[in-house]
């Protein structure tokens, strides 16, 4: 039999040969219906007996199959987490899941590039054989890479070899052409050539972006995963190589063949700032690995934050920062910023104070930023508070906050900020008895004959807010959100 269907072959019974998946194989030999010790991985070429063939144990958190679909719609997924954290096998599992239509392009990813000359089209069902037979037999962790920038280069026609020029151009700033190397002679070998000087002796990272871009522009690669881009490649060009692939339509006018990039990272600047749920953390804890979404700013201001060593000093910094009274006045602003910035690059950073340490998170802040009136925090720096803690005002300014950044509520607690039609479906009222009837008194809001703790509430809120409820609230609140959006 020429083909092959599934993961594995084994003889079953009648000594007919049987395919399927590593599941299936495993517990064909639990159950004594394996009549022989060889099993065949990735065709029936070469058999090998069943010990020899290693249980991957581990449990993901949604399983891979979930995991796929989940993300099937979606065009980008990013994962994060510490060393050790079951990134990589996360990708090799994917690839297992999706087969010969995808590609893995791993951290041994260097190599250097000569005279180049005619080639072939990559043989992915090959590559995917080869990794299936290293997944479950090799002894130790391998990281293969199947293709070498030589072999990537060979593999393009002449239109890709010309987009993976301009791509390289566009994101170093660099003259890269096509050039004969004997201009003279009509077989000549050719070589790329960086700012007129051949690439062979160039830097290290440009020949590890080219690598990246070559296997983006491979038209038989659907699913690409990538095990930490940021290799050998400074922030800079971390940063514009993950706008350019963040970048949906450039994306597909460059890229059209991809259907899905997986990309496994350390670095937070291959984080989607613009889309958080494309972001994951990775953890694992014994044979269990969880695969856990981003789903707030904050979640993806925690996760830069502990991406960068939880140093203060090395934190990727918001582009504004709103000090708040309390844990509700964070999550509501928080909600609304995240609407209000919709489609922008800005990032901002809402942080509870825990009611009287206002001045108190000042002070720390000025201790990370040093004097705000000299820092590129000056206009960038937002306060709200009650009128009861108006008094602070004076010491505020002193701190260096301007004062058009310090938002006094006119009235006493952030619940009179909600929308009212929201309001009055928690409170069963209408919008207009909202705030004709509340009562607002220690950690309780009380409408009529329902009674709901502020958390409470405000969580209910946050959770029913839409970007449509924007016309709904003060004109006050407004106010500051359109200083925040309009902050240099």
């Amino acid at each position: 039999m020429d083909s092959f269907y599934g993961e594995f072959a084994w003889i079953g019974e009648d000594d007919e040969i049987v395919y399927g998946t590593s599941e299936e194989m495993f517990r064909a030999f639990e159950q004594g219906k394996a009549h022989d010790p060889r099993v065949s991985i990735g065709g029936i070429e070469n058999w090998i007996r069943y010990d020899q063939i290693k249980k991957i144990d581990i449990e993901f958190m949604p399983s891979i199959e979930d995991l796929a679909e989940q993300r099937s719609q979606r065009e980008i997924t990013i994962f994060s987490g510490a060393n050790n954290s079951g990134k990589s096998l996360l990708l090799k599992s994917l690839y297992k899941h999706f087969g010969d239509k995808a590609l893995p392009v791993g951290v041994n990813r260097f190599y250097h590039v000569g005279i180049i000359q005619g080639g072939n089209q990559p043989e992915q069902p090959q590559f995917y054989r080869q990794f299936l037979q290293q997944f479950y037999t090799s002894s130790q962790n391998t990281e293969p890479n199947y293709l070498d920038l030589q072999r990537i280069i060979v593999s393009l026609n002449n239109e890709k070899l010309d987009k993976l020029l301009e791509i390289c151009g566009d994101l170093l700033g660099n003259d890269f052409a096509w050039k004969p190397v004997r201009p003279d002679y009509r077989f000549s070998g050719w070589y790329i050539s960086m700012d007129d000087e051949d690439l062979a002796l160039g830097s290290t990272g440009t020949r590890l972006l080219m690598t990246l871009v070559g296997t983006l522009l491979i038209d038989s690669v659907e699913v690409l995963l990538i095990d930490e881009p940021e290799l050998g490649l400074s922030p800079k060009i971390q940063s514009a190589l993950a706008r350019y692939l963040f970048d949906s339509d450039r994306r597909h006018e460059m890229f059209p063949h991809l259907k899905h990039i997986f990309i496994a990272t350390h670095s937070h600047l291959f984080l989607n700032r613009r889309v958080y749920d494309d972001n994951f953390v990775v953890r694992k804890q014994g044979k269990r690995v969880s695969i856990e979404p981003v789903k707030s700013p904050g979640d993806l201001h925690h996760l830069q934050f502990s991406m960068l060593g939880n140093e203060l000093e090395t934190l990727f910094l918001p582009s504004a920062i709103v000090i708040v009274e309390g844990t509700t006045d964070r999550d509501y602003l928080s909600k609304l910023i995240q609407f209000y910035l919709s489609g922008t690059e800005k990032n901002v950073t809402v942080v509870s104070a825990g009611g009287d340490g206002i001045t108190k998170q000042v002070h720390t802040l000025t201790q990370f930023l040093g004097d705000l009136q000299t820092s590129p925090y000056k206009n960038r720096v937002f306060i709200a508070i009650d009128q009861r803690h108006s008094a602070k005002l004076g010491r505020l300014a002193n701190q260096g906050i301007e004062k058009e950044n310090i938002k006094v509520w006119s009235k006493n607690g952030i619940e009179y900020y909600y929308p009212t039609s929201i309001m009055g479906k928690i409170f069963r009222c209408t919008p207009d008895d909202v705030f004709r009837q509340i009562r607002i008194e220690d950690q309780y809001v009380t409408i009529g004959v329902i009674r709901k703790t502020k958390t409470e509430l405000c969580q209910e809120v946050v959770n029913q807010l839409t970007i449509n409820d924007l016309v709904n609230i003060p004109d006050e609140l407004i106010n500051l959100l359109e200083r925040i959006k309009n902050c240099a």
